[in-house]
């Protein structure tokens, strides 16, 4: 699904541009077509699920809607049914997104939010790993929203009850904008389909952050955050604090009811938060990136589970990870002969000797 082409040969119908509209930015008009202005200079939010408050002392633009079918099918391999032009697009990975993204910025002429030095494919054409995947927030480009600047803009108006959600949707998604907008002229943040933001999910640490681009690492799988609701949640589940799905949120993960949004705008003197350190005396590196496993073993989508026999620990690394790590996984009394599921979502193991 992520066969991009670059086809640059037409110009999406709602965010129509010229080439000098980088210059026009630095001015920042009201809104664009199809991206509306968000005032976040001055002002902050609390990312609720922790007790980390982030500022900006920057304006953005946020995209109006869900990015459709019709939209992303102009830069990516996908065929849609007639009458679907203006469903939001869903069954994308998160570096998808990023794809998506870039050829959009190259389109109208922007320097690029994201940098990689390779793209690797799954069967399906979804794009399951960016090697070596770097984001320059200083870019005008499109990019994904970071979580802080997400949470601010469906503050303007949060209400799941008015949203395309398991009561209404026909366990289906719907055309953009059909349930309204709110008052900043955006729509459907809390229902239609989720949507992917920049942000690692991580364990933040309990502090403020100024022109916050989320936790430094990410957690011990490897997730990325997606806020909102869908087509499949109820109104009393669609939380503006959630930072996930009920399933493992990995960049290379796609659901049929998971899609994205974009926004521009500049970060200056962007910050990390650093990170809870859940064990911070399990003293293991990994010495083999990602792109190296891939050369040993054909594939990107690589587990490693082992046992440190001189604490009885359980560490696990996934060679996904855009800088793989050890991670420890909690276990109770001793441990041997881990093994990996054969979907890669379960580590099984012993507590004798003898299996």
């Amino acid at each position: 699904m992520c066969r991009f082409h670059f086809l640059f040969i037409s110009l999406f119908f709602f965010l129509i541009s010229c080439a000098n509209e980088a210059s026009d930015a630095d001015s920042f008009a009201e809104s664009f077509e199809g991206l509306e202005r968000v005032k976040s200079a001055g002002n902050s939010v609390q990312i609720e699920a922790t007790n980390l408050t982030a500022k900006f002392t920057y304006d953005f633009y946020m995209s109006e809607h869900e990015v459709t079918q019709e939209e992303y099918a102009r830069f990516a391999d996908l065929q849609f049914d007639a009458g679907e032009e203006k469903i939001p697009v869903g069954d994308v990975t998160y570096y998808d997104a990023v794809l998506y993204a870039n050829a959009l910025s190259k389109s109208v002429k922007l320097d690029t939010v994201y940098s990689y030095k390779s793209v690797s494919t799954d069967s399906d054409g979804h794009c399951i790993f960016l090697e070596d995947l770097a984001t320059d927030f200083s870019s005008s480009g499109y990019r994904l929203p970071t979580e802080a600047e997400w949470i601010y803009a469906a503050s303007f108006g949060w209400n799941p009850e008015n949203a395309w959600n398991s009561e209404n949707s026909d366990y289906q998604a719907h055309e953009i904008c059909s349930k309204g907008k709110n008052s900043l002229g955006i729509c459907d943040m809390a229902g239609n389909v989720m949507e992917w933001t920049n942000d690692w999910l991580s364990n933040l640490a309990d502090t403020t952050v100024q022109n916050f681009a989320g936790g430094a690492s990410p957690n011990a799988l490897n997730e990325l955050i997606v806020k909102g609701g869908s087509y499949r949640n109820s109104p009393s589940s669609i939380l503006l604090k959630s930072r996930s799905d009920i399933y493992t949120v990995t960049p290379s993960m796609h659901a049929s009811y998971v899609g994205f949004r974009l926004v521009r705008g500049a970060m200056v003197q962007t910050a990390f938060a650093p990170d809870v350190e859940l064990d911070d005396n399990f003293d293991v590196s990994v010495r083999l990136s990602g792109k190296q496993m891939q050369s040993l073993l054909g594939t990107f989508q690589s587990k490693l589970v082992f046992v440190d026999e001189e604490t009885g620990r359980l560490g696990f690394v996934d060679f996904l990870a855009s800088s793989p790590r050890v991670v420890e996984l909690q276990n109770d009394g001793d441990v041997y002969h881990p093994t990996i599921s054969p979907d890669g979502k379960r580590v099984a193991y012993c507590t004798r000797p003898e299996g």
